[in-house]
């Protein structure tokens, strides 16, 4: 997905994901598509900024919560795999079954 100069993707082991159904809202700056998945597998959340010039924050919103990114300088690129659920835990972002007739 690609929006006003950056870039985001989501990877499995192996490869990344295919997009379908992207559509991007210039007035809010959103960007949203679906993508396949497997019930059980772990993923990373890839972001870059295509030298923009203007230090980002990024944040990844996951089932409700919020999970800080990472600081990008005005350009680079950075991934996300896991959250943190303790001072020295964290957990993996791994696909889960949606309960039919929920949307994410």
């Amino acid at each position: 997905m690609y929006i006003e100069g950056y870039s985001a993707w989501i990877t499995i082991p192996g490869h990344e994901l295919r997009e379908f159904d992207a559509a991007v809202d210039s007035h809010s700056r959103k960007a949203t598509c679906w993508i396949p998945s497997e019930e059980g597998m772990r993923f990373s959340v890839h972001w870059k900024d295509h030298a923009g010039s203007i230090p980002t924050a990024t944040f990844i919103k996951l089932d409700g919560y919020t999970v800080p990114g990472h600081f990008l300088m005005g350009e680079g690129e950075a991934e996300r795999d896991n959250i943190r659920v303790g001072i020295t835990t964290v957990r993996p972002f791994t696909f889960a079954r949606v309960p039919h007739g929920e949307q994410c």
